[in-house]
C-alpha cells in the first residue's frame, strides 16, 4: 500500500480528529503488525462500501422500476382518456359541418341508439321515446336530429374534463415535455370549445374548425410518441440498472 495511504488509514483506524497529524505521534505506526491492522481494517472497509454501495443500487433499482411503472400505467390511461375526448369532439365537428341524419334508421335503431345516450337529458330522451311509442317515426326524427349536437357537445366536454381531472391527479408522475404538451392540447381543446360556444358563420368557420380538428389529431400524435418514447427509455434504464454488478 503507499505510504500516504497507510497514513490515511492509519489516521482512519486511530480515529483522530485532528487537522494534522505524523504517523510518529502514534506508538508503534511503523511496525509491521501496525500497518497489517490498518490493512485489515482498510480491507473491512472497503468491503463494507461495497456492500452499501450494492444495496444503495438495488434499491434505487426497484424504486426506479416501480415508479417507471407506475408512470406507464398513468401514461397509457392519460392517453386513453384523450383519444376518447378526442373522437367525440371529432364526431361533434363533423356533425356540425354536415348536420345530423337519422332519416334512414328505423324506429327500433333509433330506440336503440336513444337509450344508450348515456349524456342524452333525461327529457330529452323520454320526448323521442315518446314519438317512436306514439308510432310517428318523423317526429322522433325531428325532435334527434335538434337535440344531437348538444348531446353531442355535452359528451365531447365530459369526456375532456375526465381527461383533464386525470391529467391533474397524476401530474407528479408527467415529465417536463409531456406536462408541456398537455397543456396545449389543453389549449386546443378550450378553443374548441370557444369556438362552439360562439360559433363563426360561413366558410370562415369551417376552414376555422377543420384547422382545429388537424391541430388536435396532430396534438394527440405528439403526445403519444413523446410518452412512448419515455416509456421504451425507462424499460432501457431498468434493463440496464439489473445489469449492473
Amino acid at each position: 500500500m503507499p505510504a500516504i495511504l497507510t497514513e490515511y488509514w492509519l489516521h482512519l483506524a486511530c480515529g483522530s480528529h485532528r487537522a494534522t497529524w505524523s504517523p510518529a505521534e502514534v506508538p508503534g505506526a511503523g511496525s509491521p503488525a501496525a500497518r497489517g491492522a490498518v490493512d485489515e481494517k482498510v480491507g473491512k472497509a472497503s468491503k463494507s462500501f461495497r456492500q452499501e454501495l450494492a444495496l444503495s443500487r438495488e434499491r434505487y433499482s426497484r424504486d426506479y422500476q416501480l415508479f417507471a411503472s407506475k408512470r406507464n400505467d398513468v401514461y397509457a390511461e392519460l392517453y386513453g382518456h384523450l383519444e376518447n375526448a378526442g373522437g367525440h369532439t371529432a364526431q361533434l365537428l363533423q356533425t356540425i359541418r354536415i348536420g345530423p341524419d337519422f332519416t334512414r334508421a328505423d324506429p327500433r335503431d333509433l330506440r336503440r341508439y336513444v337509450e344508450s345516450a348515456d349524456d342524452m337529458l333525461q327529457s330529452e330522451r323520454a320526448s323521442v321515446l315518446a314519438e317512436l311509442d306514439a308510432d310517428d317515426r318523423e317526429a322522433a326524427i325531428d325532435k334527434l336530429q335538434r337535440l344531437e349536437e348538444p348531446y353531442l357537445t355535452r359528451r365531447a366536454e365530459k369526456a375532456w374534463n375526465e381527461a383533464k381531472n386525470f391529467w391533474i391527479v397524476h401530474s407528479l408522475f408527467l415529465s417536463e415535455v409531456v406536462e408541456a404538451q398537455m397543456h396545449r392540447l389543453n389549449q386546443l381543446f378550450a378553443g374548441i370549445s370557444a369556438e362552439l360556444r360562439f360559433p363563426d358563420e360561413g366558410r370562415v368557420a369551417h376552414e376555422k374548425r377543420e384547422r382545429m380538428l388537424t391541430d388536435m389529431r396532430a396534438g394527440l400524435t405528439d403526445l403519444r410518441l413523446l410518452m412512448r418514447e419515455e416509456m421504451q427509455a425507462g424499460f432501457s434504464s431498468a434493463s440496464a440498472q439489473r445489469a449492473k454488478p
